[in-house]
């Protein structure tokens, strides 16, 4: 495998054509921000676009796929809406990690628009930094029915998982995989084992239950490998530290994590890395690719 410096990594994320290319950012009845959380010093902000006038539901839920708490906001054709999640998600629920979906109603009552109307672009907002969080559309065929009939009441089990939207264009095994379109992903890391140096979290987000104890090969940059075991606690969505990795060699502080998929998880799965380093003054986000 050649050595790509981070900066070229980080690049080539976003400009991929390949197997794992992905557009994100499209219009669908609704959106997933895989990852949400806010503190006194965090917070996690959504910037949505309605191209239908109509009603927005929102729910936050945690890791695993509790309800938190949800609201609605309206919308006009053409509209521009920034939720913060520090401003909505209710008294007590700052420090909770979980996730966001964003939901649009033209019919009212809170029932699915039959149109593509929202398209969603999120962050993970620091002092003076500001990480981008892969925001993917939801189609109608990724709600369960009960779901789509009354947007208030969305549960564990209301989103069932990630279809390909309209607007996803891909060569390949797309990142939103489904079973017969990927059986691994690679969670990439960049590491240094130091405390406070260079670290990366890497979001796994799935549709099913994901906790289990998988065992997974770990490579680094020089094609070694080490066979390892991935402990994922939480139903649908789990932050895992290679750098805590259990059985990781010293050595190994630049690579990726070849995570095979079961049937299940593959029916809807979404994954990221989120890098940061004192020497870059910043934090980049790394798609993690299916193959």
């Amino acid at each position: 495998m050649k050595k790509l410096s981070i900066a070229l990594a980080v690049a080539g994320a976003f400009a991929a054509t390949g197997a794992s290319a992905v557009v994100m950012g499209e219009y669908d009845q609704g959106c997933l921000v895989p990852s949400a959380i806010y503190s006194a010093s965090t917070n996690t902000v959504v910037g949505i676009t309605a191209q239908h006038a109509g009603t927005v539901y929102w729910t936050f839920f945690d890791v695993n796929s509790a309800h938190v708490s949800d609201g609605q906001f309206a919308v006009t054709a053409n509209d521009m809406y920034s939720y913060s999640m520090s401003a909505m998600a209710g008294a007590l629920t700052s420090g909770i990690q979980g996730y966001l979906t964003f939901s649009h109603s033209s019919a009212g009552a809170g029932v699915l628009s039959t149109s593509e109307s929202i398209a969603c672009n999120a962050f993970y907002i620091t002092s003076g930094d500001a990480a981008y969080i892969p925001a993917t559309a939801l189609t109608t065929s990724d709600y369960t029915a009960a779901a789509a009939a009354n947007l208030t009441t969305l549960g564990a089990t209301s989103i069932n998982g990630l279809s390909m939207g309209s607007g996803y264009v891909h060569t390949g095994a797309p990142l939103r995989a489904s079973a017969s379109m990927a059986t691994h992903i690679d969670l990439r890391y960049w590491i240094d084992g130091a405390t406070g140096g260079r670290d990366t979290a890497t979001i796994i987000w799935t549709a099913n239950n994901a906790i289990g104890n998988y065992t997974v090969n770990m490579y680094d940059d020089a094609q070694n490998r080490q066979s390892v075991t991935l402990a994922l606690a939480n139903q649908e969505l789990n932050v895992y530290n290679p750098e805590a990795q259990i059985g990781r060699p010293a050595t190994f502080v630049d690579g990726f994590v070849n995570f095979s998929l079961s049937t299940a998880l593959a029916t809807g799965i979404l994954s990221y890395s989120v890098v940061s380093d004192p020497a870059f003054g910043a934090t980049q986000t790394l798609m993690n690719a299916s193959r």
